[in-house]
């Protein structure tokens, strides 16, 4: 018998869970906008790209979105470990060990880069 107490747990776990999977989603379209045909899709891609850049610059280098998880998940507030986190999350799987700080923020920024790039080419082009 679930107790009165249990439901705020439970639908917090799920926001937490609605969030990353929309920080994922996020994450794929920054990477692979490019891709999609449209040229409404490549528009909103090269507006939300640098907008997503600007909000990390503000928010000291962290993703709304790693915050808001973070407060629902009740995690402490420790800038320089959100940093990256959900990337980090990600690369994990694939890096063993993961590369510095640095190296991580270099490929990011390039990968995002070229994603945008790819996509003002393929509006140019009327892809």
């Amino acid at each position: 018998m679930a107790l009165a107490s249990d439901k705020p747990a439970k639908g917090r776990i799920l926001l937490i869970y609605c969030l990353k999977f929309t920080h994922l989603a996020v994450l794929l379209f920054i990477c692979l906008g490019w891709v999609f045909p449209g040229r409404i899709i490549h528009q909103i891609h090269l507006v939300f790209v640098p907008l997503t850049i600007l909000q990390w610059q503000l928010n000291q280098g962290t993703c709304l979105l790693t915050n808001w998880e973070n407060q629902l998940a009740q995690t402490p507030p420790d800038k320089s470990q959100q940093q990256g986190q959900f990337t980090k999350k990600i690369l994990g799987t694939c890096f063993d060990p993961l590369p510095s700080d640095q190296t991580l923020k270099r490929m990011i920024y390039g990968i995002i880069l070229t994603a945008w790039i790819l996509s003002g080419i393929r509006l140019a082009k009327g892809f």
